[in-house]
């Protein structure tokens, strides 16, 4: 399959956008989802939280235009192209974690993801 979804998640909302192989825009949305706002107490919320909360962003747009793979840019840094999130200035709940391993699990769908400001 050659669409893949694009999206950018900020502290408050996350922007999607579903693109073709040559770069056009399929469908967009917009979720809100207040990342930033949520303080945890442990590690483990934290992390259930942001897969959750992302997962439920994401499912409704795989479900009326299935893609390949996602793409996102994330706040916060990340340990080369391993996907995995050594933190994150907007959840510092989490540490460490394995944020595209995770969220591709969840969604059933290869997820890579790097600092939204790269």
């Amino acid at each position: 399959m050659s669409q893949v979804l694009a999206i950018d998640v900020g502290g408050t909302n996350v922007r999607l956008a579903v693109v073709d192989a040559g770069g056009t825009i399929l469908g967009e949305a917009r979720q809100r989802v207040d990342l930033s706002r949520r303080q945890h107490a442990d590690t483990t919320a934290a992390e259930a939280f942001a897969i959750d909360a992302l997962a439920a962003a994401i499912r409704p747009v795989l479900a009326k235009q299935p893609v390949g793979a996602i793409g996102i840019g994330f706040p916060g840094f990340f340990r080369g192209d391993t996907g995995v999130l050594a933190a994150s200035p907007n959840l510092p709940g989490l540490i460490e974690f394995p944020l595209a391993e995770r969220l591709a699990a969840a969604l059933n769908v290869p997820v890579s993801v790097q600092n939204d400001a790269l």
